[in-house]
């Protein structure tokens, strides 16, 4: 008898030993600050992006142009296919995380009221659409586009 209420004892008190280091370990991890995405550096949106805008049915394409003036704001160049209405050195307000880049103009723009871009970094470039009204044509108002 006296084996086995030693025998328990022992197994109890290696409970507890076991209970209190899991315990420790829990209230250490606790005090670890957790991954988050504010600690991953977000890649630096480079200084002037150009590539080509592309129709949806590839029948029309352009170049155009972003420079990035800092602080969310820069200007484009935008050819367009409709005459008189490419657009030079548009004030945009540009929008960057890391992966989506959003460019949309702010200022008076020929043939237009609306004009926007929404990338997406894949490596060393951007893809994604523009979308724009100048266009009266439905067909013409959005468009495919890669820069870098």
């Amino acid at each position: 008898m006296k084996i086995v209420v030693m025998f328990l004892s022992i197994v109890i008190a290696l409970n507890v030993a076991a209970c209190a280091a899991a315990q420790q370990q829990e209230s250490s991890d606790s005090n670890t600050a957790p991954a988050s995405a504010s600690n991953v550096a977000i890649p630096a949106l480079p200084a002037s992006l150009s590539g080509r805008w592309y129709s949806q049915d590839r029948i029309y394409s352009q170049i155009w142009k972003v420079v990035n003036k800092g602080n969310g704001s820069g200007s484009i160049d935008y050819y367009a296919i409709r005459t008189g209405c490419s657009m030079f050195n548009i004030p945009v307000k540009i929008e960057y995380d890391g992966v989506t880049l959003k460019i949309t103009a702010t200022g008076p723009m020929p043939c237009a009221t609306r004009w926007e871009a929404i990338l997406t970094r894949k490596g060393d470039e951007f893809e994604g659409v523009i979308r724009h009204d100048i266009s009266t044509s439905s067909q013409y108002r959005e468009f495919n586009t890669t820069v870098k």
